[in-house]
C-alpha cells in the first residue's frame, strides 16, 4: 500500500511539475483586430514578397478556422508572413499554426530561419481545408529567430497561431487593469490602465494573471483571451474597485461592423477563473462574419486534440443575451442555441487527440433574461472507435447555488456531460414568454446522452412552455439521472418527464405542487404527473428501462385534469402521495402504463382525492386516505411536511432503488450509494428501518411551521442586493404595521427572527452560502416570502 502509494504521489507531483514547466509564450486568434487591417502594421509581425498585405478577414465568417476571423494573404505572388521569437538556450519550443491554401498548388510551410539559414520546416499540400502545422525546435544557444508562414502563390489563409515553451518556467504574475478613462497606449497598471477589449485581446497572458475591470464601468467589443493558466495559479477575469459589476458586453452596433457572436470568447485555453463581473450580449445588428441565429455572453470552445481542464465561473452575472435572427418558428427551436454561458468540445475524430472539458465549477451566478438557455454545456461526440464514454463527454460539472430568472428556455442544458451535479439552484420562470423573442420553451434542467448525473435540492417555479416545460426533464439516453429532493411549483408541463432511451432515471424524494396544467390544443394530453416516452431521437422506439418513482409528494388543488402516460419496461412506482383536490383529476386526460413484457412494480402508494381507478388498481398495496398533510395548498415545501397521525408514516415498503455507481468520489463526496435522508433531512434507512409514504420520514410530525403563505403579495418587499454575502435590505411597498422578520434555512430552521416597525431594514447577517427564506409575518393577517441567496464572494 505504502509503496502504491508512493507512487501515486510520484505521478502527481509530475503532473504539478509539467504543469508549471510548460506555458504560453505567444497566443493569438487575431480577434483583437477589425475587418481589413494590416497585420504588418502591427509590431514583430512583418510581411515579405509580392503576397499581398497580411489582412484580417472577418467579412466571411467561413474563413476562419475556430474563430470569427483569420489573417488572408490574398495576392498571387510569393511570400510569408514572419514573426520573430527569442529562444533560450536548451529549451523546447512548439509552434503551431492553422493554414488553408485556397487555390494554392503548391505547398504551404511553416519553417524557422536564423537570419537566411532554415532551421526546420513543417509543410502541406495546397489545400482548401484547414490543416494544423506544427514545429518544435530546441534551442542549442539563446538568439532571435524567425517563423515563417510561406505561400508560394494563391490565397493563404491562417489562424489560431501560438508558441509554447515546453520546459520553461512562467513568469511572476501580474495584474492588468482596464477603465474606460484608460488608455491602450498605457502599461495596463493599477494608475495607467488601458481602455479596451480589443487591447486586451492583442494580450498574451501567463499563469496566474489576472485581468482586472473597473468597477462601474462598461466595456463593449470583443474579449478574445489569449492564453492558459496551469494547476492552482489560473488566469483570473475580475474586477477593481467599488460600485457595480463591470459590464463586458459584445454590443457595438452598425457603425463597427454590427455586434458580437459572444462577448467574451475563450478557445482552447485552460485553468480560467471569471468572477465579479457583468457580461451582456443583445444583438441588435447583424455581423457578417457571425451567424445571425446565434448569441453568447461567455463562449468557452474546445477545438484542440486534448482535455481543457479547471473552469470556474462565480458571482458572475449574464443578462440580456439575444440573437439578432429572430426564431419565432416552433420548427426552429432546436437550432436556437443562444446561450447566456456556453461550453462546446467539437466531436473527437482521431485517436489519441481526444478532447473534452474537465472540472467545470458554476456557483453562486445569476442569469436572467436570456433568450433561450442559461448554461449550455455540449460535446460533439466521437466517431466510432474513438475515446470512452468520459472523454467523449464533458466531465466533472458542478452548478451550484445560481439564480435562474426568466429564461426563454432550459436554465442548465448538459448535452453529453459525464458526472454532472446540479444543486441548491433556483430556476424561476424558464421557458419565458415575456420577450417575443423568446421560444417559450423548457424546463428548469434537462439532459441528453448523459452519464451520472445528480440534481437535488433545486426550486423549480413557474416553468412555461408549450411543450417539455415540467420541473426537470430527463431527455434522451441517459443513465444514471436521480432528480431528488426538488420542490416543483406551477411547471405548466408536468411533474416527471422522460424521454426515450433512459437506463436508470429516478425521481424521489421530490415535492410538486400544482404542476401540469398545460392545454395544448395541438396536443389533449400534454400535461402530466407521470410521462415515459418511448421514443427516442429521430422517432426511433427506444423503450426506457428501469425507471423508479418513488417517496415523492404531488399536490394539485386547482381544478385541471392530468395525463399519466408511461411506455417503458421494468417501471417502479412505489412510495409516493398523489393527491389530487378541488375538482383536479389525475389521469383524468388519459391513463396509459404499458410495461412491454416486464414486470411492474407499483405498491404503498398513497392516493386522496381524485385519481382515476384505473391507476390506483395497479396497485398491490394501495393506501387511500388523506395524508394529513401540516399546510396543504400553500406555496412552501414545508406545508406538505406529516402531520403525527398521518396514515403515510410507516406505511412505505423498504424496496430499494438503483445504487449509484460513483457514490462518494470525485465531485460525488457527499453523494451515498443509496438515499439516506427525506426531503427535509429525516434519516431514511431503506435497508433496515422503516419507511414513510411521501418526501417526509419524519415519525415525529412536522419539524418546521409554516402558516398560510399569500402568493399575491410577494411584491409587497423588496431584497437588495440578492444575491449578497450576508449584508443586505428590505425595501417594503405595502407597510402594514409591526411585523414578524425571519430567515429560515430552506429545510425551515430559524435562523433569524426578530419584530420590526420599518419600511426600510438593513441586515448583517453571518450565513453560509446557499438558499434562505425570509419571511414577513404580519401576525397572521399576512404573511410573505422571498428566496435569499448567500454568496461566499
Amino acid at each position: 500500500m505504502t509503496f502504491r502509494f508512493s507512487i501515486l504521489l510520484f505521478l502527481l507531483l509530475f503532473e504539478i511539475l509539467r504543469a508549471y514547466s510548460q506555458w504560453t509564450i505567444y497566443s493569438n486568434n487575431f480577434e483583437g483586430f477589425k475587418d481589413g487591417f494590416d497585420l504588418s502594421t502591427v509590431a514583430d509581425w512583418s510581411k515579405n514578397g509580392t503576397g499581398g498585405n497580411m489582412e484580417i478577414n472577418e467579412t466571411n465568417g467561413l474563413c476562419a478556422h475556430e474563430s470569427s476571423v483569420c489573417v488572408d494573404m490574398n495576392s498571387n505572388g510569393w511570400g510569408y508572413a514572419a514573426f520573430p521569437v527569442d529562444f533560450v538556450s536548451g529549451k523546447t519550443y512548439n509552434i503551431n499554426v492553422w493554414v488553408k491554401a485556397n487555390n494554392n498548388s503548391s505547398a504551404v510551410s511553416l519553417s524557422l530561419y536564423d537570419g537566411s539559414n532554415l532551421v526546420s520546416s513543417s509543410s502541406h499540400p495546397g489545400t482548401n481545408d484547414w490543416v494544423k502545422l506544427s514545429l518544435t525546435h530546441t534551442a542549442s544557444s539563446s538568439s532571435v529567430l524567425q517563423i515563417r508562414i510561406l505561400k508560394n502563390w494563391g490565397t493563404l489563409s491562417f489562424d489560431d497561431f501560438n508558441i509554447l515553451c515546453l520546459d520553461c518556467n512562467p513568469p511572476n504574475p501580474r495584474n492588468y487593469y482596464v477603465s474606460s478613462l484608460g488608455s491602450d497606449l498605457n502599461i495596463g497598471s493599477v494608475t495607467d490602465p488601458w481602455k479596451s477589449l480589443e487591447k486586451l485581446s492583442r494580450q498574451t497572458f501567463n499563469p496566474g494573471d489576472s485581468i482586472l475591470f473597473r468597477s462601474g464601468d462598461r466595456f463593449d467589443g470583443h474579449f478574445s483571451l489569449n492564453g492558459s493558466g496551469i494547476l492552482n495559479l489560473p488566469i483570473v477575469i475580475a474586477s477593481y474597485g467599488n460600485g457595480n459589476k463591470p459590464i463586458i458586453s459584445g454590443e457595438v452596433g452598425i457603425t463597427e461592423g454590427g455586434d458580437f457572436r459572444e462577448a467574451i470568447y475563450i478557445l482552447n485555453h485552460e485553468h480560467i477563473t471569471i468572477t465579479d463581473i457583468e457580461v451582456n450580449n443583445e444583438r441588435n445588428f447583424h455581423r457578417l462574419s457571425v451567424d445571425s441565429a446565434l448569441s453568447y455572453g461567455i463562449y468557452f470552445h474546445n477545438s484542440g486534440s486534448k482535455p481543457l481542464e479547471n473552469i470556474t465561473l462565480y458571482n458572475v452575472e449574464i443578462s440580456n443575451v439575444y440573437a439578432f435572427k429572430p426564431m419565432l418558428d416552433p420548427d426552429d427551436f432546436n437550432g436556437l442555441e443562444v446561450a447566456g454561458l456556453r461550453f462546446f468540445a467539437t466531436r473527437n475524430r482521431n485517436l489519441g487527440s481526444e478532447k473534452n472539458y474537465n472540472n467545470i465549477n458554476i456557483h453562486n451566478c445569476y442569469f436572467t433574461n436570456i433568450q433561450r438557455l442559461g448554461v449550455h454545456i455540449k460535446h460533439g461526440g466521437s466517431n466510432a472507435g474513438v475515446g470512452n464514454d468520459s472523454i467523449n463527454r464533458n466531465s466533472n460539472i458542478v452548478c451550484r447555488n445560481n439564480h435562474f430568472y426568466k429564461t426563454g428556455g432550459t436554465c442548465i442544458l448538459p448535452i453529453r456531460s459525464y458526472n454532472c451535479l446540479i444543486e441548491d439552484n433556483l430556476f424561476d420562470r424558464p421557458g419565458d414568454g415575456s420577450d417575443p423573442r423568446m421560444p417559450n420553451r423548457g424546463s428548469s434542467v434537462w439532459t441528453w446522452h448523459c452519464k451520472n448525473t445528480i440534481i437535488q435540492r433545486n426550486r423549480c417555479l413557474h416553468v412555461r412552455g408549450y411543450l417539455d416545460s415540467h420541473g426537470i426533464h430527463i431527455d434522451h439516453h441517459n443513465d444514471h439521472t436521480y432528480v431528488q429532493y426538488n420542490y416543483m411549483e406551477d411547471c405548466e408541463g408536468g411533474f416527471v418527464e422522460i424521454l426515450g432511451g433512459n437506463t436508470n432515471a429516478v425521481y424521489r424524494f421530490n415535492i410538486s405542487v400544482n404542476d401540469g396544467w398545460r392545454n395544448n390544443l395541438n396536443w389533449v394530453n400534454s400535461n402530466h404527473t407521470l410521462w415515459v416516452n418511448d421514443k427516442a431521437s429521430g422517432g426511433v422506439i427506444d423503450y426506457c428501462d428501469e425507471t423508479y418513482i418513488y417517496n415523492n409528494t404531488v399536490f394539485v388543488d386547482s381544478a385541471y385534469s392530468t395525463a399519466i402516460d408511461m411506455d417503458g419496461m421494468n417501471h417502479h412506482i412505489y412510495n409516493n402521495i398523489f393527491y389530487y383536490a378541488n375538482g383536479s383529476v389525475m389521469g383524468g386526460k388519459r391513463m396509459v402504463i404499458n410495461n412491454n413484457n416486464t414486470p411492474l412494480f407499483m405498491q404503498n402508494n398513497l392516493y386522496a382525492g381524485n385519481v382515476v381507478a384505473s391507476f390506483v388498481n395497479l396497485d398491490a398495496s394501495p393506501v387511500n386516505q388523506n395524508p394529513l398533510f401540516l399546510n396543504e395548498g400553500v406555496s412552501d415545501p414545508l406545508g406538505y411536511q406529516l402531520n403525527i397521525n398521518s396514515p403515510a408514516i410507516n406505511s412505505g415498503v423498504a424496496e430499494l432503488g438503483p445504487a449509484f455507481p460513483q457514490a462518494g468520489l470525485g465531485i460525488f463526496s457527499n453523494i451515498p450509494v443509496y438515499p439516506n435522508e427525506d426531503y427535509f433531512g429525516n434519516p431514511v434507512d431503506f435497508q433496515s428501518g422503516s419507511i414513510n409514504i411521501g418526501a417526509d420520514n419524519s415519525k415525529i410530525g412536522p419539524t418546521a411551521n409554516v402558516k398560510d403563505n399569500h402568493q399575491d403579495n410577494l411584491s409587497s418587499f423588496e431584497i437588495f442586493p440578492n444575491p449578497n454575502k450576508g449584508y443586505f435590505h428590505l425595501k417594503f411597498h405595502d407597510f402594514l404595521g409591526e411585523y414578524t422578520l425571519s430567515i429560515t434555512t430552506i429545510e425551515g430552521r430559524t435562523i433569524y427572527s426578530e419584530k420590526h416597525y420599518s419600511k426600510f431594514v438593513t441586515l448583517a447577517l453571518s450565513l453560509k452560502s446557499g438558499l434562505y427564506n425570509v419571511i414577513v409575518d404580519y401576525e397572521g393577517s399576512n404573511r410573505t416570502s422571498k428566496l435569499l441567496m448567500i454568496t461566499d464572494y
